[in-house]
């Protein structure tokens, strides 16, 4: 992931956190790329965290438990969205036509 799409979720991230101070940046950004690899690793695939995608929705609120220390209930409390998202990304990577 590019420097700068992880400096646009920073913001993003730091938004819905309520965090306006510059301290914890290098933090954040480290959490930010566990999840980024996290839901790479889960998928399968190389993934984009477009805005107002459901991946950059889960990246974030994978992020907001990180920082809470809440990390191991993120799975039990988005299991639906996280399987939709490993479903979606094997269909996408199905060739056409070929069983």
């Amino acid at each position: 992931m590019a420097d700068e799409r992880i400096a646009e979720i920073l913001e993003t991230v730091k938004m819905n956190l309520r965090i306006d101070w510059k301290d914890d940046d290098g933090l954040i950004k480290h959490k930010i790329k566990r999840s980024f690899k996290y839901f790479e690793t889960i998928t399968g695939a190389t993934l984009d965290f477009d805005d107002d995608s459901a991946e950059l929705e889960l990246l974030l609120e994978r992020v907001r438990y990180d920082w809470n220390n809440a990390l191991d209930d993120f799975e039990v409390n988005f299991k639906r969205e996280i399987f939709a998202l490993i479903m979606t990304k094997a269909v996408e990577a199905e060739p056409n036509g070929e069983d």
